[in-house]
């Protein structure tokens, strides 16, 4: 048989098996999302998880206006304790709301890619479901393949009961100065602003009409009433009944997103790619300079030492005076990852390998030897109407458990800290003596003396970093077919969602690696929207997403191999 058919006959009898397999799904690494459950705003809650994330080649390489998101409504008593809506995102730019569970319903309302969702209630088929959100809070109708529910739909209630809109409904397509109708044989974007690097906010099907109320300067792009607001279409894109050239001018120029590194402060330290070069250079892009070769570079808080990890036959944690250069071993140990610092300076966490197991990749993740035969049954075999499956036809793979240890620099003690085994990118709260880092079933904290405990249920989170003032932590979400950045508040309570799922190529782009500029006003990340690895710079609402120095960095190569790297450290 097979390993397709194989995979495909397990699944056919996963209802049969479920008694069974869910009393053995308990290995040593922990297998991938079965069925998610109920998601509650207050504690992100899943209870299945991926495995964790393939270990980074640790070989060097050579160098090579937007709108403002509504907020979640606040969770409710019934939400914290689990029973309550579920959180959802949207998986496109724009999601459109509608007062009733059918598309030719009335259109309430369009909110953006990065709203957050709580799922109410859905429709027997659970092809629609009615959410709310914003503050204050508005209820409708979405398209269930519009978003992404972090649960189990199946315990929503079911109903059909359309929403009411309000009696002056927002975002009324013929209220203004002259009339436009969509000319384009396809949907086309509605921008944040008179440019394509704008958010898209929204999309206006073939023959739509839409109230054009003003135009850019040069009268390429024209301003629509939409959603309470202004939003931008391109003007090509627009049948306009009248003179556009009498629309008043809301655009004095297009506002095409500069590479400005105004405002910017201190020092920032990156990696081109996990075991490569390391990098410094300052903020406002002077004095770039290759200091090292590692992986996840981590400045100290006062920005004159930076740690960093190595493999191979030097294994180890380092610490780097940046003034000296001067550069030594602080901790021995296997395949460390991600060093973090205490607040003082005087510690450095850091994940690393504690022990290697062999698994057996199964299409429920890779799943010890018992964990496997009891999806069969309690056997070696199983004899189906599609022939015989056996353990032999599961690859076997080693997989590394992680754990979290810390050493004090001034003497070179290790301390355990207390961690799940599957331990990745490490974080120390920048006030408290606590760390936070991605286990298996999503986000924990941990402490010296203190037992690890969950922040955020959700494995879908991956690499989170505290806000330099603590209140605030950045993550990345991964969704089917790419990565997104999302703000969580220090509760692990999901925010927003700050990049959107859009590209110049057609495809999403991956947007990853995300850490805090050190006034917590701006957000340094790594993305492949234009086809190519390239940092970016965002503010903390998601805003202003633009490139971080092309002029410096345009000429290096950088690489992110998805195994929770950290890309880069600004203090």
């Amino acid at each position: 048989m097979s390993r397709t058919q194989a995979w495909a006959t397990v699944l056919a009898l996963a209802l049969v098996l479920l008694a069974t397999a869910c009393q053995a799904l308990a290995p040593k690494s922990a297998p991938p999302t079965l069925t998610p459950v109920l998601l509650a705003p207050a504690t992100l809650a899943l209870t299945r998880t991926e495995p964790t994330a393939a270990a980074p080649s640790a070989t060097p390489t050579a160098p090579a206006s937007p709108t403002a998101t509504r907020q979640p409504p606040s969770p409710t008593p019934a939400q914290a304790a689990g029973t309550g809506p579920i959180a959802a995102l949207g998986v496109h730019s724009a999601v459109t709301v509608r007062t009733a569970p059918a598309n030719d319903a009335p259109r309430l309302a369009a909110a953006p890619g990065a709203t957050v969702f709580l799922a109410e209630a859905r429709t027997a088929e659970t092809d629609w479901l009615r959410v709310a959100y914003g503050d204050p809070v508005v209820r409708g109708w979405v398209a269930a393949a519009d978003v992404k529910l972090l649960g189990d739909a199946e315990v929503l209630p079911v109903t059909t009961t359309a929403v009411t809109p309000p009696a002056a409904q927002r975002g009324s397509p013929l209220v203004g100065r002259l009339t436009g109708r969509v000319n384009a044989g396809t949907r086309v974007n509605v921008r944040a602003g008179p440019e394509l690097d704008q958010p898209v906010v929204d999309q206006f099907d073939p023959d739509a009409a839409v109230a054009v109320i003003g135009r850019s300067q040069e009268s390429d792009w024209l301003a629509i009433e939409w959603d309470g607001a202004t939003a931008w279409i391109a003007a090509y894109l627009l049948d306009v009944a009248g003179d556009v050239g009498a629309l008043p001018v809301l655009a004095a120029a297009t506002t095409r997103l500069g590479a400005t590194t105004a405002g910017f402060a201190g020092r920032v330290a990156f990696q081109t790619a996990s075991g490569g070069d390391i990098y410094i250079v300052n903020a406002d892009g002077s004095e770039l300079r290759r200091v090292a070769n590692g992986l996840d570079p981590a400045l100290s808080p006062g920005g004159e030492r930076l740690a960093y990890t190595r493999w191979g036959a030097e294994q180890g944690v380092y610490v780097l005076n940046l003034a000296t250069g001067a550069e030594r071993r602080v901790a021995s140990a296997n395949h460390p990852r991600t060093p973090a610092w205490s607040s003082d300076g005087g510690r450095l966490a850091f994940a690393h390998a504690i022990r290697t197991h062999v698994c057996l990749q199964t299409p429920f993740g890779c799943l010890d030897e018992s964990a496997a035969r009891g999806m069969l049954g309690g056997k070696d075999c199983l004899d189906t109407p599609q022939g015989r499956l056996c353990l032999q036809d599961f690859e076997r793979r080693q997989v590394e458990d992680a754990g979290l240890a810390q050493v004090t620099l001034r003497d070179g003690g290790w301390l355990d800290l207390s961690a799940e085994t599957t331990v990745q990118s490490v974080s120390w709260h920048p006030k408290r003596d606590e760390i936070i880092y991605r286990g298996r079933d999503g986000l924990q904290l941990t402490g010296v003396g203190a037992q690890t405990r969950p922040l955020a249920r959700e494995q879908k989170l991956r690499s989170p970093a505290w806000s330099p003032d603590g209140q605030r932590i950045v993550a990345q979400f991964q969704y089917h077919d790419h990565t997104d950045i999302v703000l969580l508040d220090a509760a692990g309570v999901l925010l927003r969602r700050l990049t959107e799922p859009s590209s110049a190529f057609g495809r999403p782009a991956n947007n990853v690696a995300a850490i805090w500029s050190p006034d917590g006003r701006h957000i340094l990340f790594l993305s492949d929207r234009d086809g190519a690895w390239r940092f970016y710079t965002m503010n903390s609402d998601g805003s202003q997403q633009t490139l971080f120095l092309p002029a410096v960095l345009g000429d290096l190569k950088l690489r992110y191999e998805f195994a929770a790297e950290r890309m880069t450290s600004w203090r």
